[in-house]
C-alpha cells in the first residue's frame, strides 16, 4: 500500500511539473533547433522579438529595461489575462504579462514587422505569433521575463496560445540577442565568417530587410530560412494585380479626411512612391502629399475638411522631391479643419444662447422680485404667530411648573431628611457597638496579661521534720 501510494504521488507530481512548467531556451542554439518560431513565411516573431530587445537595455540583473512604456498600449502592446493558464499564474503577484505582436493594431510598429502582414491578412501562418513579457505593476518599464509563442494555426481551434509551442527567454539568450539586435553604427560591421558554408543564407538575409543591418546577423543565428520565405511568398495569394490596388479618402471621426491604401504591387513599390490628395479630377497641383516609404498599407489622417470632389492618387517620387515630416503641403489649400474642442464647443453654444438668456432673465425679474416679497411677507407672519402661540403657552405653564417644582422641593426635602435620621441612627450603632467590643478585647487582653491580680497566692506549708526512735544505725 505504501509502494502504491509513492508511485502515485510520483506520477501526479510528474504530470502538474508538465502542466506548470515552461520549456527555457538557454542558447543561440536552442532557439535555431527546438522552435519553428518566425521561420516560416509569413510569419514575424524572429522581427518582433529583436525589435523589442532593440527598444531598451539588460542590466546587472538580466531584466530588460525599455525605453516606453508597454502599459500604455503603444505598439500593439496589450494586457494577457492568461485565461487559459498557458502560462504560470500572476493573479496574486505584483507582476502582469503584456503581449506584442497583434499586427492588426500594430501601425506604430517597424515596417519591415508589417509589410508582409498586409499582403498576407489571409494566410493561415499570419498574424499568430506572439511575444509575452512580465512586468511588475508599479514599474511597468522594467521586463523581468520573456515568452515566445503563438496561437493556433487553424482559427476554430480559439485564441488561446499553444502551451507545447510556448518557451521562455533564458537570460544569457536575452542578453546575447538584446546585442546583436542594438540598431547602432556597429551593426553593418556584424557578419559572419565568409568561409561559413551556410555565409549564403546570410546574404539572402540581407537582401529581403536591406534597411535593417541589426536583424541580419541575429536572423542568421536564429535560423531564419530566406529560401522557405521566398518559396512560399512566390506561391501564395499575393495582391500582385493592380485590380486589388486600394486608394480610398475617409472621413474620421473629427471631419478631417483619411487616408487607407492596401494591396500596392510590389512591383510598383520597387520606386519610391507617395500618395496625393488633389482638390478635383482636373487639378494638377496637389493639396497635400505623402510619401509611402515602402509601405504596402496603411493609413494617414490629414488636415483637409471632407470634400466629395477630392481625388486621391498614386504617384511616384522624383528626384527634385523632397518631404519635411513626412508631409508635404501645397501653397495652394483649401480651408484646413478647425479642430474643435469642448472649450470652444461650449463658448460657441453660450454665444448662441446669450439673447435668449438675457431675455429670459429680464422677463423672471418681476416675477422673482414678487414672489421675493410674498415669501418674506409669508416668513415674517409665521415668525409673528409662533412667537405669540409660545409666549401664550408659557403664561399657561408657568402655575403649574411652579407648583411641580414646589412638589419636587418638599419631596426632595423630605428625602434628605430621612436619609441624614437614618445616617445618624446607623453611625450612632456601629458606634455603640464598636466601643463595647474594644471595651471587652480591652477587659480580656487585661485579664490574660496580669493574672496574679485576679487569682489568690497559695500559702507555704511547714517544714516536716522526722523524729527516730532509738539510735540511729550506722
Amino acid at each position: 500500500m505504501g509502494t502504491r501510494g509513492l508511485l502515485f504521488c510520483f506520477v501526479l507530481c510528474l504530470v502538474l511539473f508538465r502542466i506548470y512548467s515552461i520549456n527555457v531556451l538557454e542558447n543561440m542554439k536552442d532557439l535555431k533547433e527546438k522552435t519553428d518560431f518566425g521561420k516560416q513565411y509569413p510569419r514575424q516573431g524572429l522581427e518582433l522579438l529583436c525589435w523589442l530587445l532593440s527598444q531598451g537595455k539588460i542590466d546587472q540583473n538580466g531584466k530588460l529595461r525599455l525605453n516606453f512604456n508597454p502599459a500604455e498600449n503603444v505598439f500593439s502592446f496589450h494586457m494577457y489575462k492568461n485565461y487559459e493558464h498557458s502560462l504560470p499564474d500572476l493573479s496574486n503577484t505584483d507582476f502582469q504579462y503584456f503581449s506584442l505582436g497583434n499586427l492588426i493594431k500594430g501601425k506604430d510598429l517597424p515596417h519591415y514587422i508589417t509589410k508582409v502582414f498586409c499582403n498576407e491578412k489571409n494566410h493561415p501562418k499570419s498574424n499568430i505569433d506572439r511575444v509575452l513579457i512580465t512586468i511588475r505593476k508599479k514599474v511597468p518599464t522594467v521586463v523581468d521575463e520573456v515568452f515566445i509563442t503563438q496561437h493556433h494555426e487553424d482559427r476554430k481551434q480559439g485564441s488561446a496560445y499553444v502551451k507545447d509551442l510556448t518557451y521562455k527567454i533564458g537570460k544569457e539568450l536575452l542578453k546575447e540577442i538584446a546585442e546583436l539586435c542594438q540598431d547602432d553604427e556597429d551593426s553593418r560591421d556584424r557578419n559572419p565568417d565568409q568561409n561559413d558554408p551556410d555565409y549564403e543564407r546570410f546574404l539572402k538575409i540581407q537582401q529581403l530587410f536591406p534597411n535593417t543591418p541589426h536583424l541580419h546577423l541575429f536572423l542568421y543565428q536564429a535560423g531564419y530560412n530566406p529560401d522557405n520565405n521566398v518559396k512560399k511568398h512566390g506561391t501564395s495569394k499575393s495582391p500582385d494585380k493592380s485590380d486589388k490596388l486600394k486608394l480610398e479618402l475617409r472621413s474620421s471621426p473629427n471631419g478631417q479626411v483619411r487616408i487607407v491604401w492596401d494591396w500596392i504591387p510590389k512591383e510598383m513599390m520597387e520606386r519610391e512612391m507617395k500618395i496625393s490628395i488633389y482638390k478635383g479630377k482636373d487639378e494638377d497641383k496637389p493639396l497635400v502629399e505623402y510619401p509611402l516609404n515602402g509601405r504596402l498599407c496603411g493609413e494617414i489622417d490629414t488636415h483637409l475638411i471632407t470634400n466629395p470632389d477630392l481625388e486621391l492618387r498614386l504617384q511616384p517620387i522624383t528626384n527634385f522631391e523632397t518631404f519635411e515630416n513626412n508631409e508635404r503641403e501645397s501653397d495652394y489649400t483649401v480651408p484646413k479643419a478647425v479642430e474643435v474642442s469642448f472649450f470652444t464647443f461650449s463658448s460657441l453654444f453660450s454665444l448662441v444662447l446669450y439673447p435668449f438668456s438675457s431675455l429670459f432673465s429680464l422677463v423672471l425679474y418681476p416675477f422673482s422680485s414678487l414672489f421675493s416679497l410674498v415669501l418674506y411677507l409669508f416668513s415674517s407672519l409665521f415668525s409673528l404667530v409662533l412667537y405669540l402661540f409660545s409666549s401664550l403657552f408659557s403664561l399657561v405653564l408657568y402655575p403649574f411648573s411652579s407648583l411641580f417644582s414646589l412638589v419636587l422641593y418638599l419631596l426632595s426635602s423630605l428625602f434628605s431628611l430621612v436619609l441624614y435620621l437614618f445616617s445618624s441612627l446607623y453611625s450612632l450603632v456601629l458606634y455603640t457597638f464598636s466601643s463595647l467590643f474594644s471595651l471587652v478585647v480591652v477587659i480580656e487582653l487585661v485579664r490574660r496579661l496580669i493574672p496574679g491580680l485576679t487569682e489568690p497566692r497559695p500559702r507555704a506549708e511547714p517544714p516536716f521534720v522526722s523524729v527516730s526512735h532509738g539510735r540511729p544505725g550506722f
